[in-house]
C-alpha cells in the first residue's frame, strides 16, 4: 500500500476521535491538559492496537468480524450518546456535580468503540501484505493530533453554547454509531 493511501486511511480513522474530542472539549468543564493528553493516548492507543489485532487475525475471521463489529460499535456509541443527552437534561444541581468529570473508563469505552473500524483496516493490511509499522505510526500520530485539535476547538466553542452542546455531543456519538451500522 502506498504512502498516500496510508495517510488517507490515518486521517479517515482520526475523524471520529476529532468529533468526540470536540464533544468532550465542550461538555467537560475545565478539562485539564493531562486529561486531554490521556484522551489522545486512549484513542491513539486503541487505534494502533486494533489494526495489529486485525493484522494478526488476517483473513481467517474476516467474515465474522465484519458482521459483528458494526453492531458492537453502534451499541457502545449509542449508549454513551444517550447517557450524555440524559445527563444534559438533569436539573442544575445534578449537573453541577458532574460538570468537571473526566472519566478514564468512559474515555476507554468510547475509544474502543470508535477503533473497531481500525480492526478491519488491520485485516486489509494483512490481505494486501502491507508492512504494518509505518501505517501504525501514521494512524497513532494522526488520531492523537486530531483528538487534541478537537478538544481545543470544543473548549473554545463550548462556553458559547453551554448545555445545548452536550445534547449535540450525544447526538454526534449516536450518529457515529448509526454511520458505522449503515456502512455494513
Amino acid at each position: 500500500m502506498d504512502l498516500i493511501s496510508i495517510l488517507l486511511i490515518s486521517i479517515a480513522l482520526s475523524m471520529d476521535a476529532f468529533s468526540i474530542g470536540i464533544a468532550d472539549g465542550f461538555s467537560i468543564k475545565n478539562i485539564k491538559k493531562m486529561q486531554s493528553i490521556w484522551f489522545g493516548i486512549f484513542f491513539a492507543g486503541f487505534h494502533v492496537l486494533m489494526p495489529v489485532l486485525g493484522y494478526i487475525s488476517g483473513s481467517q475471521f474476516e467474515y465474522l468480524i465484519r458482521e459483528i463489529a458494526p453492531f458492537l460499535a453502534f451499541t457502545i456509541l449509542s449508549i454513551i450518546g444517550f447517557k450524555m443527552i440524559y445527563d444534559s437534561l438533569k436539573s442544575d444541581n445534578e449537573k453541577e456535580r458532574n460538570r468537571d468529570k473526566f472519566s478514564l473508563k468512559e474515555t476507554a469505552i468510547i475509544a474502543f468503540g470508535c477503533s473497531l473500524d481500525a480492526f478491519a483496516i488491520g485485516i486489509t493490511f494483512a490481505i494486501t501484505r502491507t508492512h504494518i509499522l509505518i501505517p501504525l505510526i501514521s494512524i497513532g500520530v494522526a488520531v492523537f493530533l486530531f483528538s487534541q485539535i478537537g478538544i481545543y476547538i470544543g473548549k473554545k466553542v463550548g462556553p458559547l453554547f453551554e448545555g445545548e452542546l452536550a445534547i449535540v455531543a450525544g447526538l454526534v456519538l449516536i450518529a457515529l454509531g448509526v454511520k458505522v451500522l449503515l456502512m455494513v
